[in-house]
């Protein structure tokens, strides 16, 4: 504990000395002066002084030779003699250990309590207050030691808490090394998720919780691209509804494909790292992570809620209806979040075998009516410009190219059938759309070689 100790005003820094000086002189000598602090004269055989009383000395001497003269004066009433009260108040010096004399100042102010002052009153206990600290760490180095360690590692992990906001907290190396969920302050965070709710309940329900601050951390397809049943919630969508209400938003999916679900995804730096921005934000302001589902047992978003928890912090569940739910601890994680790493890996060999299937047209959409409507749709225009600009960071921005040299390559295929059209291309879009065309032409034409060859194969010709 660090204490500010103020000095004595310039008026009664001599006062105070000659009170030190007169007190100490009176323990030291077999016939000593004593002073008083309540105005009274004092027997001495030399001289004699007096202190005026209500002057209080700030110092801890000062107010020490106080407690001394106290003891002198009611010795010198009870008729003892100057060598008997030197003795008395070495033994009490010594009873206490050399610590500062904390039973004279108990003593002064038992025999003074009615007649000093409130400022008199505040210094004596002041110093009693600051002697019984200093008694209790003298003679004990690890306390110290481990004190000011507490001191360092808090010093350290504020400075690795230094973040603008923009970008990642865990860019730094100094704030991977230092900073750690379980260490960081306990917070209160807030878990929502959209559902099919309509667009003005979703934001009502996030303005009962005052939400300052919006982590969307819904899980990814292979590609790195979000998938929302409502054009409203996507990441687009909620990135602009966010910059309109003044709220913080920002995309760091977890559960991915590529890192097989989310209870694989959590356990990663990157998961880790996700965590941790999230209770930096709480501390700071209101901050709610966003998931899929309305209720939370139906959602992926239970993974982080019960990592929090076990972190030391708070969550808090909000309901479409604008009230919590305080986060109950989960004992067993239901049987499609357990099974999601190993659905997910199978799908990939798939994929890269080229044995994924496409998803079957029901026969309602493959129908004229539903052909018919399908081509009667106007052409969705995509500006190239304003989904590179919508990425806020270098991962956003990767998906971003992908997805738009997909839709280019598409429209190149289909013509005027296209559904979604790109706009303002740049050049190096347009050689991507070309290269994947080249990639998916030759993925093609290897199935169709692996395929014709298992159902004619060859025969050797015999050698003559």
């Amino acid at each position: 504990r660090f204490r500010r100790r103020t000095a004595p005003p310039a008026d009664d820094c001599g006062k105070a000395t000659n009170i030190m000086q007169e007190s100490c002189f009176a323990r030291t000598s077999l016939a000593p002066s004593v002073s008083t602090c309540s105005g009274g004269p004092s027997s001495s055989a030399s001289s004699s002084s007096s202190c005026p009383s209500g002057v209080a000395a700030s110092s801890s001497e000062a107010n020490l030779a106080c407690g001394f003269a106290v003891a002198g004066e009611e010795g010198h009433a009870g008729g003892e003699t100057d060598e008997a009260l030197a003795r008395r108040l070495q033994h009490l010096e010594d009873s206490v250990g050399g610590l500062g004399g904390s039973s004279i100042v108990e003593e002064a102010l038992q025999s003074q309590q009615g007649q000093l002052s409130d400022a008199d009153m505040a210094a004596l206990l002041a110093l009693q207050l600051e002697e019984a600290d200093a008694s209790s760490q003298v003679g004990d180095p690890a306390l110290l030691a481990a004190q000011f360690q507490e001191y360092e590692s808090t010093l350290t992990r504020d400075d690795a808490e230094r973040w603008n906001g923009h970008g990642d907290l865990m860019h730094s190396p100094f704030s991977r090394e230092h900073l750690t969920l379980e260490t960081m302050d306990q917070v209160t965070l807030y878990s929502v998720g959209h559902g099919d709710m309509l667009e003005k309940d979703f934001w009502e329900m996030l303005q009962c919780s005052s939400i300052r601050v919006l982590y969307d951390v819904r899980p990814t397809d292979y590609r790195g691209e979000l998938y929302s049943r409502h054009q409203r919630f996507s990441v687009a969508g909620l990135r602009a509804q966010c910059r309109t209400r003044g709220i913080f938003y920002k995309s760091m999916p977890i559960g991915r494909e590529s890192a097989y679900g989310t209870l694989r995804h959590i356990q990663t730096d990157e998961g880790r790292h996700t965590l941790i921005e999230l209770a930096w934000q709480a501390k700071r302001k209101r901050t709610a992570f966003l998931g899929r589902e309305c209720a939370w047992r139906d959602d992926a978003r239970q993974v982080i809620a019960e990592e929090l928890r076990k972190a030391g912090h708070l969550v808090e569940h909000v309901r479409s209806d604008g009230g919590t739910e305080c986060h109950e601890s989960v004992k067993e994680f239901p049987d499609w979040l357990v099974r999601e790493e190993d659905r997910l890996k199978m799908l990939e060999k798939q994929r890269k075998a080229g044995e994924l299937a496409k998803p079957t047209k029901s026969r309602l959409d493959r129908s004229s009516e539903a052909v018919a409507a399908s081509l009667a749709r106007p052409t969705e225009e995509v500006s190239a410009m304003d989904e590179l600009r919508g990425a806020a960071n270098q991962r956003e921005l990767i998906v971003a190219q992908r997805k738009l040299a997909r839709y280019q390559r598409i429209a190149d295929e289909k013509g005027a059938l296209a559904r979604k059209v790109v706009t303002d291309v740049p050049e190096w879009i347009q050689e991507e759309a070309r290269c994947q065309a080249e990639w998916v032409t030759a993925r093609k034409k290897e199935k169709l070689e692996k395929e014709s060859g298992s159902i004619f194969p060859s025969r050797q010709l015999p050698t003559a």
